[in-house]
């Protein structure tokens, strides 16, 4: 015998989705979501109302309104303050459609930009005038895999040369030390 929990189901009028264009922000940056309406029966909601709240560590950054364009697409944009504390933020779009409000939440992409570079030579060591591999892990401040661009430079500040991971934190680089 098992009980079991019976309810309506409220289906939504509206297919809603919400992205953002960056895979994180950090302190400082702008925000930028993609949204995107359409009716169930696959229409644009063009020049519809939408209203959206941005919200840091449970409180309000920002609350704002914008209209979609004709293809049902906004793009919603605002700051990140320079100093970030928290990476908890949460981004909630909100439609009056048809009598009844339709949302969509998601939770913002936020990256403290406290990453930790771990470097290892081939062959474990650097050899002084000799062309060297260099491979390197990078992590963020939750020991989770973070995707970097990054400049090596000389001790006057002259860069040595460029690189960047190319999966989940990883990758390699050569340069003469």
């Amino acid at each position: 015998e098992k009980e079991i929990q019976v309810q309506n189901v409220v289906l939504p009028n509206l297919k809603m989705k919400l992205d953002f264009v960056k895979k994180a922000f950090g302190p400082g940056d702008e925000v930028v979501a993609k949204l995107e309406l359409h009716t169930n029966e696959n229409k644009a909601l063009s020049d519809q109302k939408v209203n959206f709240v941005a919200n840091l560590d449970g409180k309000q950054l920002l609350a704002k309104s914008t209209i979609t364009d004709e293809d049902g697409l906004q793009y919603i944009k605002f700051d990140l303050p320079k100093e970030l504390k928290t990476n908890d933020g949460l981004l909630n779009v909100m439609i009056d459609y048809n009598g009844s409000t339709e949302s969509i939440s998601r939770s913002i992409p936020i990256v403290l930009n406290k990453i930790k570079v771990q470097l290892f030579p081939e062959g474990g060591d650097l050899v002084a005038g000799l062309e060297s591999k260099v491979a390197f892990r990078a992590l963020n401040e939750f020991n989770k895999a973070a995707d970097i661009d990054a400049v090596l430079k000389d001790g006057q500040g002259k860069t040595i040369t460029c690189f960047s991971s190319y999966h989940m934190g990883m990758g390699a680089f050569s340069f003469v030390p």
